[in-house]
């Protein structure tokens, strides 16, 4: 089976470029950022288990297994994805690891002094697509020994338009892209709702809707993108990062969800 998918149906056309969703269309207009545009290489990804700069801790993330050694978000990207299943509108795709199996850093040598990192839980990371009339859901189930203590995080970027006024709603709280810009990289951080809103000015409004996450992180290096990301833990607020209350503990099959919902359009 081929990494590469294409779900489509009257209204939108979803494209999954070796396991990353590179495209969302909804009649011809693109929602996804593209990779080789300016502001940020990748269109989505995931961090687990832990979502910091672990540079400040030498590397070294405590466990209740003993310690591990992970780079920054680290150690899921360096593991490839395999296309399990497939049908028009359904794919999925997996990841496993086996506990204390060393995964070379790509970020070895130039960017890290860690070349293998590892940790001592082994998982199953599913990612599945399921399209329907108006809206995208993805699911992320982690299965792993129970009670293990992990952070989770989902990276997806979205295009804007600096030609229209955009900004970001959620509750009675209105955010403008400036003020994320502004933020750069400590995101803006938007704690305790799993509704979020991207208003664009005579385009396409983007309804995101989460379960089990219950925060959201915002990132934006320019105002041609925005990276809207649902979040289990915010990094940049709280010193003691390996606090226990800031990781989740397992429950054997844990299930993220977001739903991207196309909520209107102006003519």
């Amino acid at each position: 089976m081929d990494n590469n998918v294409v779900l489509e149906n009257h209204y939108l056309k979803i494209k999954i470029d070796a396991w990353e969703l590179v495209s969302i269309k909804y009649r011809e207009e693109e929602l996804i950022h593209q990779k080789d545009e300016p502001g940020w290489g990748n269109s989505d990804t995931e961090m687990f288990p832990v979502i910091w700069p672990t540079v400040d801790y030498n590397f070294v993330v405590p466990t209740s297994k003993g310690n591990a050694v992970l780079d920054q978000h680290w150690i899921a990207r360096e593991l490839d994805y395999e296309l399990i299943e497939q049908w028009d509108w359904f794919v999925c795709f997996q990841k496993k690891y086996r506990a204390n199996t060393k995964v070379k850093n790509s970020k070895f040598p130039k960017k890290s002094r860690v070349e293998f990192v590892y940790w001592p839980y082994d998982f199953v990371l599913s990612k599945k697509f399921i399209l329907s009339e108006k809206n995208l859901e993805i699911i992320f189930e982690i299965e792993s020994e129970m009670w293990m203590q992990y952070m989770f995080w989902y990276h997806p970027a979205f295009k804007l338009d600096w030609k229209w006024l955009e900004n970001i709603e959620y509750w009675d709280q209105n955010i403008s892209i400036d003020k994320i810009i502004e933020k750069w990289n400590d995101a803006y951080p938007v704690f305790d709702t799993n509704k979020i809103k991207l208003i664009r000015e005579w385009k396409i409004n983007l309804l995101i809707d989460i379960q089990w996450f219950n925060n959201f992180m915002l990132w934006s290096p320019l105002n041609s993108m925005i990276c809207i990301e649902p979040i289990t833990f915010y990094p940049y607020f709280n010193q003691d990062k390996f606090n226990i209350q800031n990781f989740k503990k397992s429950t054997w099959k844990d299930i993220y969800k977001v739903l991207l919902n196309i909520e209107k359009i102006k003519d």
